[in-house]
């Protein structure tokens, strides 16, 4: 994206040190734009060619955009009176002194109009990407563009989202490479954009956005928690209750159980006749030491009564 900016610059137009001559055979009314064309893909050449020389890499990308940056001028301007190919050989006969032209002969050729523009909207998807990214870094606090440009990738991924079913070709691949790109940008909930309150960037295959995530506010944070208690106070006596009857269930079975095995041992075993003699000899002892009781309680009246006049014997004789 970088050298579309550098054909943007000003002074390139009026450059004096290139031949574009060859233009005024062309049959068009467009010598203007083609000269234009011509002295900005000098410029841009000579840009790609100094680059590869301080990086020590021939990058194919960069020469492959070269191709396809001429001949979109080519169709943008119209003509059918000339090709990439024809255009950029007549520039190089006519600038011989300018030998890093010629690197470029094997890479320029003209693109079918079908395959001009899936590349033009491959370019629209990765521009428009880049615009965001550098939205999204820059120090700017207005980000309600983001949302926008997103918006123009979604339309523009539209034209050729069917294309690539099972398909390997370059351009299928350099797609999902963008895709791949567009859906790792995430984390939009912390700038406040307008119309949209979800965490990623408008689906480009789910139109209705239905798997992103929604932003989640401090209302939204508050109201949940208050749900949680709420529900967990519901279900807290719930669970008392459940304890409770689980509690008296056991005990009522315990005692059921106990008192079934009380009567079992006593019924049909030793033990019952034994526990049996045991209650007798206890009853007996009970009944005497009642009787005892009430013969004691009797003398002691008796005593009583005997004490009693005692005294008022003593009384009258004084």
């Amino acid at each position: 994206m970088i050298y579309e900016d550098l054909t943007e610059e000003k002074g390139i137009s009026e450059s004096s040190d290139v031949d574009c001559s060859f233009i005024y055979d062309i049959a068009t009314d467009k010598h203007r734009e083609l000269m234009e064309v011509c002295k900005k893909f000098v410029y841009l050449a000579e840009s790609i060619y100094n680059k590869n020389i301080c990086t020590t890499s021939n990058d194919n990308n960069d020469v492959d955009y070269l191709n396809y940056w001429l001949n979109k001028q080519i169709y943008k301007i119209e003509t059918s009176n000339t090709c990439s190919k024809f255009f950029y050989q007549n520039l190089r006969s006519k600038n011989n002194e300018k030998t890093y032209l010629r690197n470029f002969s094997s890479y320029m050729y003209g693109i079918a109009e079908n395959e001009y523009n899936n590349m033009n909207t491959l370019y629209t998807l990765y521009k428009t990407y880049h615009e965001i990214n550098n939205i999204i870094n820059s120090s700017n606090t207005s980000k309600q563009e983001i949302i926008e440009k997103a918006r123009k990738c979604v339309n523009e991924y539209k034209k050729v989202e069917n294309m690539c079913h099972e398909n390997e070709s370059k351009f299928c691949e350099t797609l999902n490479t963008f895709i791949k790109k567009y859906e790792e940008i995430d984390d939009l909930c912390k700038y406040t954009l307008e119309g949209w309150a979800k965490n990623k960037l408008p689906s480009l295959t789910d139109h209705k956005d239905t798997n992103i995530q929604n932003c989640i506010t401090s209302a939204d944070d508050a109201e949940g928690k208050f749900t949680q208690y709420t529900v967990a106070q519901q279900e807290a006596p719930e669970n008392t209750a459940d304890i409770d009857m689980k509690n008296i269930t056991i005990g009522t079975a315990a005692t059921i159980g106990i008192s079934f095995i009380c009567f079992i041992f006593y019924r049909f075993t030793p033990l019952g006749p034994w526990l049996s003699s045991r209650i007798s000899k206890n009853e007996n002892i009970l009944e005497n030491l009642d009787e005892e009781m009430n013969h004691f309680s009797y003398t002691s009246k008796l005593g009583h009564m005997d004490s009693v006049h005692t005294y008022n014997i003593a009384y009258n004789s004084v």
